[in-house]
């Protein structure tokens, strides 16, 4: 994917959403989704056919989580859009989700606000699961 096909992908994302301001998006490569930040990551020299979901679930607060959360990424299911992983943003303390989507053509914007719909909720479910809820 060159960065006129990302752009594109932004664009066309926001206009299936409804935001109007889809180059301040694609510029800060974030989204904010049902509550959630969503990075909208792509590196073209590390990983040209791979668009990357990340998904900021906020701080943490129970450092007891760790070992649920290492178990989960180890039994994760994979599937068509990718595998997702727990992690944590060492800086910050900040619970991270990341799904690494193959960069397929085409990828709409519909298709990507789908995945993105899903991920949301697939990752506040295994958050929730974690914490034992």
């Amino acid at each position: 994917m060159i960065q006129l096909d990302y752009v594109q992908l932004v664009r066309a994302f926001c206009e299936e959403v409804g935001l109007q301001d889809w180059e301040q998006i694609a510029q800060a490569r974030h989204v904010e989704v049902d509550g959630v930040t969503v990075g909208l990551l792509h590196d073209e020299e590390q990983a040209a056919d791979v668009l990357s979901l990340c998904f900021d679930l906020g701080p943490v607060h129970d450092a007891g989580i760790f070992p649920r959360l290492l178990a989960y990424n180890a039994t994760c299911p994979a599937d068509d859009a990718g595998t997702g992983q727990f992690g944590i943003l060492p800086e910050s303390d900040t619970l991270t989700y990341r799904i690494d989507m193959p960069w397929r053509s085409p990828l709409t914007g519909a298709e990507l606000a789908l995945q993105v719909g899903k991920h949301v909720d697939t990752a506040r479910a295994a958050l929730s699961a974690c914490n034992g809820a």
